[in-house]
């Protein structure tokens, strides 16, 4: 019978006991108090509700990412790839679904095509536009980025996943919070979940020096984050008179010095909105979307963001680099003890210079607004990967394409424990409280429609991190009240292409 953990709750020593149980095994994953509906057949438990006699007898499924260093070892691996644990539950989940479904699945990784910026993010959903134009019927399941994917997810292109056979989007594996603030008129182009190895690695979270932290006798950071006091304010304090200049004869900060904490001017500016819990974007009870902005908090959020991007000499921005290498200066540093404190997604546990920090490093969730607030909230990255069907699936072939679909986010438990509970919390961690920071962090993710569809209400989520790019202060509220025209037009012609007509 397959079944496994949920949660890891042991140190190193009984993790390594326990490996090859966990390697052998598959759990019944629980979320929100309720247990997942398993179907059992010849002895093995299942997620889904698919039926048990399905074989498609070698059929092609034909998948469609993008070929960068984030995404290369979401979707597939090759087999010679699967030393490290997560790609082996990566290439186990292709096997399991092939075998349980009588499928041959094929990826295709879509490198740049010499495209750079916006264009080189869209590289997938353009291809997907273009096969289902010209009827060419390359692709069936398509993954890409949820920003630039969700913001042109009405043309067409895509499948309403409802209308799909065999999904069903109620399920534990498919994140539901997603799933709610996504769907627009009973129509759904994409979903995340389990299979999005992305939406974990990319949280925001905030790392600090454990050594720096004993230096300046800082007491417990986590105990404080269960107190409920991690606060910006107490941030703040904790950083004030830590800046340094190091080995220069000049005033100039740079790379060079010491800092409280070091940041990125960019997107390290987007996980505020979620972690001081502000909305953007909600819908009525009727279904009708409406912009949910608390205009004055926004500000003096924005007002102090600011300050720790401009005016404060304890914080640092690090340049925005290239998409590849845009958080290196902040992980460099930080693992330099050039920093109390960073902002990063947790992806940066991977980066070699996080890997071979000598001095060790805790992690625990972006600070909240204050004490006030009644948790904390966790942003994701725009950029994390979310799923969808092609529109360019015949109709004859939707039923087998579905399958797919379900059953490969069903059998990515594995890949969901393997990378949270196994790679974050035990080979990137040197304590067990980290992990229970983590589950804070997962746990807490706030999902904006705002944010899912910023894309196509004129960049709505990316207001503030536009303006702080743009060096000007103290205009969040006139530039946003500015807006709320354009925002509202384009809120309806978002509704309207989801068949919302007043």
């Amino acid at each position: 019978m397959k079944s496994r953990f949920f949660k890891i709750t042991a140190i190193l020593l009984v993790f390594l006991m326990l490996m090859p149980l966990c390697l052998a095994c598959k759990k019944v994953e629980e979320e929100g108090g309720e247990e997942t509906t398993v179907s059992t057949v010849e002895g093995e438990t299942f997620r889904d509700d698919l039926p048990t006699d399905l074989n498609y007898k070698g059929a092609d499924v034909n998948f469609v990412s993008r070929a960068h260093d984030w995404y290369k070892n979401e979707v597939m691996v090759e087999a010679d790839n699967t030393d490290d644990i997560v790609n082996e539950a990566v290439y186990n989940r292709e096997k399991d679904v092939e075998r349980r479904l009588g499928v041959n699945i094929i990826n295709t990784r879509l490198d740049d095509g010499g495209k750079t910026g916006e264009d080189a993010y869209a590289r997938v959903t353009e291809q997907v536009k273009m096969d289902v134009t010209t009827g060419t019927g390359l692709y069936d399941i398509a993954i890409n980025n949820m920003y630039h994917t969700m913001g042109v997810a009405s043309e067409g292109f895509l499948y309403n996943l409802y209308d799909v056979p065999n999904i069903d989007l109620t399920k534990t594996y498919y994140s539901q919070n997603y799933n709610f603030k996504g769907t627009i008129n009973n129509k759904l182009y994409t979903t995340t979940g389990d299979a999005s190895i992305t939406f974990i690695k990319f949280a925001f979270v905030t790392f600090f020096n454990k050594q720096l932290a004993a230096d300046n006798k800082i007491p417990d950071l986590y105990q404080t984050v269960l107190d409920g006091n991690w606060t910006i304010a107490y941030q703040k304090e904790l950083i004030a008179g830590l800046y340094d200049d190091i080995g220069t004869e000049t005033d100039v900060k740079d790379e060079g010095d010491a800092y409280g904490l070091v940041m990125n001017p960019v997107t390290a500016i987007d996980p505020y909105w979620s972690s001081f819990d502000l909305s953007i974007i909600s819908m009525d009870v009727d279904g009708k979307l409406f912009l949910d902005c608390d205009v004055d908090k926004a500000s003096s959020t924005y007002n102090l963001i600011y300050d720790l991007v401009y005016t404060n000499p304890d914080v640092y921005c690090a340049p925005h680099e290239s998409d590849d290498g845009e958080f290196a200066t902040q992980a460099k540093m930080f693992a330099n003890n050039q920093a109390l404190f960073t902002t990063l997604r947790m992806a940066a546990c991977e980066d070699a210079n996080m890997r071979n920090m000598e001095a060790e490093y805790g992690i625990i969730p972006m600070p909240k607004w204050d004490t006030n607030q009644d948790q904390y909230y966790s942003y994701c990255h725009d950029l994390f990967s979310v799923y969808g069907v092609s529109a360019g699936v015949a109709e004859n072939r939707l039923e087998m394409v579905g399958a797919t679909f379900e059953c490969f986010f069903s059998e990515s438990d594995e890949c969901r424990y393997n990378q949270f509970e196994v790679a974050l919390k035990v080979k990137y961690q040197s304590d067990t409280t980290s992990g229970q920071m983590l589950d804070i962090v997962i746990d807490n993710v706030k999902i904006d429609t705002g944010w899912i569809y910023s894309k196509s209400v004129n960049k709505i989520g990316l207001i503030m991190r536009e303006l702080i790019t743009a060096k000007l202060s103290g205009v969040f509220g006139s530039k946003w009240n500015g807006n709320e025209t354009k925002y509202n037009n384009a809120i309806d012609d978002l509704e309207e292409a989801f068949g919302i007509v007043d």
